[in-house]
């Protein structure tokens, strides 16, 4: 699995390609057929049941928000097959010895992503806001609204409206570290060269003005810091 949190998807389809190519992986590959194998008490035994393919799916769908989530549920599906079967049998040591393997690959992982979660605590400092500024003029303005709808339900209060203009302000200055990490890093995926770095060619104005027709919310017209 990779190390970077911030690809925590990529890291995660990896760790799930990796259980794959296992000898036993069929096992847990789909949900258990319990009618076709006769487990008719498996229903009142196992209340919450998952397997690989769909741990899969969700995780395609963007259903997950960390990583901690999806390898939640991948450890339930450890946890379900030694629930059911009999501590020391065949499926339970090969449940054991899949969660081993997971752990081991899953640890980096875990890391990384305590180490961001430490990260979004931090305050930014004032260079860290001057190039979110700058950023701000580089991104389309379709992407413009969807921040602006990311700020207004994270950190309202960074948001100044107009009542008698078609245009919001952003008041970088008020918007709290951990939801600064969270745009920060959705402005630099934005970028066209996704290189994270204010443009050289940066106005020397911070306003921007649009139309609340041309996204979903209106985009910001200034940018304080």
């Amino acid at each position: 699995m990779a190390k970077a949190a911030a690809g925590w998807p990529k890291a995660m389809a990896s760790g799930l390609g990796f259980l794959d190519k296992q000898q036993e992986a069929y096992i847990f590959a789909e949900p258990v057929d319990w009618k076709g194998m006769g487990l008719f008490d498996y229903p009142q035994i196992i209340k919450h049941p998952m397997d690989l393919g769909t741990v899969r799916q969700k995780l395609n769908n963007k259903e997950y928000r960390t990583a901690s989530e999806c390898a939640e549920d991948i450890r339930l599906v450890w946890r379900n097959c030694m629930t059911y079967n009999q501590d020391g049998s065949d499926f339970y040591k090969i449940a054991e010895r899949f969660s081993k393997k997971f752990e081991t690959k899953f640890a980096p992982v875990a890391k990384a992503e305590a180490r961001e979660s430490v990260e979004d605590e931090r305050p930014p400092t004032t260079d860290e806001r001057i190039v979110f500024s700058h950023n701000l003029f580089n991104i389309r303005m379709q992407e413009l609204g969807q921040l602006i709808q990311k700020l207004d339900g994270l950190c309202p209060e960074c948001l100044e409206k107009k009542p008698d203009e078609d245009e919001i302000e952003i008041n970088v200055d008020a918007i709290d570290a951990a939801t600064f990490r969270n745009v920060d890093r959705f402005v630099k995926d934005c970028l066209p060269d996704a290189s994270g770095k204010a443009g050289g060619n940066a106005p020397s104005t911070k306003k921007r003005k649009a139309n609340a027709a041309s996204s979903a919310k209106p985009a910001p017209k200034k940018a304080k810091h």
